[in-house]
């Protein structure tokens, strides 16, 4: 045997050796992220909830998003026109209910709330469930990442740290879009996130909202099993809403035109809204349905998303922090001290 053939052999079983472990770490990274070892996002709980309101008797629990994290969120502002109850915010930019089914029960045991709040997002919740595969658009590394991260979550969540790294987030910031309100749109300034996902799916935002695809429609599946999981670890007394925030095209068409102009395609501007629908099977005291009142303030000329990215101003969050005020305060038990 050549002195080549070898080194060749030994470099087949070192990396042959490096796949196994590689595998084996992964697999154990996985069952320690899921099952919540350990507490994998400490640093955004203890952001969100510096206030120590440990003394207030009544207590309300958020589960959300990017939404639900902002600075101007309606968390926020459900705290400050709440002074009688404490707020604790377990928002987590990136993520979605199969994240919250993850943390639930470690956040449910330290707050022991009255009200839970699960909040969830038309424009990509069904994406987080199961990413889009393009194989035209996306590099290959990006495909293969969406094609595992389904099967081991914990790669989302080691792409979200590492994000936080690239751009030398510190505690004070978890990576929360605060583009300025007035700007003017511009196909070239808007998020970037967010043209990727129309060049992998031009029609992915109608497909959410009417879940008119295979694809969404088992994604929708999905995110409502992982409701019902949260639900299982709620105490039977304890009210629990979902919230459901529309994506910015369904309130207001110039947002849909803006779309449009990133490549975006509308089978329909008004689609029907299934994916409201199916949330409303859950067996929950409510799901407030942000939409209508959205879709007014927009009417009105209140800006209630930015220019150019799709989240939300500090004015859509005020309209949809006072649609959860009336909904929780005319459909439960709880009422406002005077």
């Amino acid at each position: 045997m050549t002195q080549g053939v070898k080194w060749l052999k030994k470099g087949v079983t070192a990396i042959f050796r490096g796949f196994v472990i590689t595998v084996l770490l992964l697999f154990i990274l996985e069952a320690c992220y899921r099952f919540q070892l350990w507490d994998f996002y400490k640093t955004e709980w203890s952001v969100l909830n510096k206030a120590d309101d440990g003394q207030k008797a009544k207590r309300i629990l958020v589960f959300g998003d990017s939404f639900g994290a902002q600075t101007i969120g309606f968390a926020n502002q459900l705290q400050n026109e709440l002074p009688e109850y404490a707020v604790y915010n377990a928002s987590i930019p990136g993520t979605c209910a199969i994240q919250h089914a993850f943390i639930a029960k470690r956040r449910i045991r330290e707050v022991n709330p009255d009200i839970v709040i699960l909040q969830t997002y038309v424009g990509n919740d069904l994406l987080d469930v199961y990413p889009t595969i393009n194989w035209s658009e996306y590099s290959l590394a990006r495909n293969f990442y969406y094609r595992l991260s389904t099967w081991f979550r914990v790669l989302g969540y080691l792409n979200y740290k590492s994000g936080q790294l690239k751009h030398y987030l510190g505690k004070e910031n978890l990576n929360i879009s605060s583009p300025d309100v007035t700007e003017p749109f511009s196909t070239s300034k808007y998020s970037e996130r967010t043209k990727m996902l129309i060049r992998g799916n031009a029609d992915y935002i109608n497909q959410s909202i009417a879940l008119s695809s295979d694809g969404s429609r088992k994604a929708m599946s999905k995110l409502n099993d992982n409701c019902q999981s949260i639900l299982k670890r709620i105490d039977n007394k304890v009210k629990v809403y979902i919230l459901v925030l529309p994506h910015c095209i369904q309130t207001n068409k110039q947002y849909k035109h803006q779309f449009e102009q990133m490549g975006a395609i509308f089978t329909k501007y008004e689609p029907p809204y299934e994916y409201l629908n199916e949330l409303k099977k859950l067996k929950v005291t409510g799901v407030i349905n942000a939409l209508p009142a959205l879709k007014e303030a927009e009417e009105n000329r209140i800006q209630c998303y930015y220019s150019n990215d799709p989240h939300m101003s500090e004015n859509g969050h005020k309209v949809v922090t006072e649609v959860i005020l009336k909904d929780l305060f005319t459909t439960s038990n709880f009422q406002l001290e005077e």
